[in-house]
């Protein structure tokens, strides 16, 4: 296992870290001012979530996952909300909104300007809630614990942090039944496609 940590940015810092042998790491992730290159999304998480290297069982890193998934979910959902178009929703669109921290709302379509994020295990076909459908400008941004490259590239999703590919190109994790974002937003809110680093 090789994890390296270092700063973002700053005399002196790489553009792209690599092995000793020179080739590049495959993945990196810049999160609070620091650069994270590895060559699995494990041992990412493993450096951003406190305890997640030493749990060798998949059921307690998924949890940790999931409550990652939670975290970012309401962070992004709070920041999100704070933009001048809350303004202009609906009293439903509000509450739905604002639900509490952990709380997963039931929605049958979504066209708030504002997009809705949700965590995928809780909707079906992994969850029990009816997955709600879209429409134009409604968006809904799906963080997936599902595996720690569909957390990473979600995360990325919804700019909780940067996660970007190097050397070849690595196939997505995302689970197809989620939906990203059009390509191009109605609105001022943009979903962020993971970059591919050469």
């Amino acid at each position: 296992m090789t994890v390296i940590r270092m700063p973002d940015a700053g005399p002196g810092i790489p553009a792209a870290a690599v092995h000793d042998d020179g080739t590049p790491f495959p993945l990196e992730v810049v999160y609070d001012g620091s650069r994270i290159c590895a060559d699995s999304a494990e041992e990412i998480l493993g450096v951003l979530i406190d305890g997640y290297a030493g749990q060798h069982d998949e059921q307690p890193r998924w949890h940790a996952r999931i409550r990652v998934a939670i975290e970012a979910q309401s962070t992004t959902q709070r920041l999100l909300n704070a933009g001048e178009l809350f303004d202009h929703c609906t009293e439903e669109e509000e509450r739905v909104l604002l639900h509490e921290p952990g709380v997963q709302p039931v929605v049958g379509e979504w066209q708030c300007g504002i997009p809705l994020v949700l965590v995928t295990c809780f909707y079906q076909p992994l969850g029990d809630l009816a997955q709600p459908t879209t429409a134009a400008p409604g968006q809904i941004w799906w963080i997936d614990p599902s595996t720690a490259q569909s957390l990473l590239e979600t995360l990325n999703g919804v700019r909780w942090l940067k996660f970007r590919t190097g050397g070849p190109a690595i196939p997505s994790a995302r689970n197809p039944a989620y939906p990203d974002p059009p390509a191009e937003s109605p609105t001022m809110y943009q979903w962020r496609m993971v970059r591919t680093v050469a």
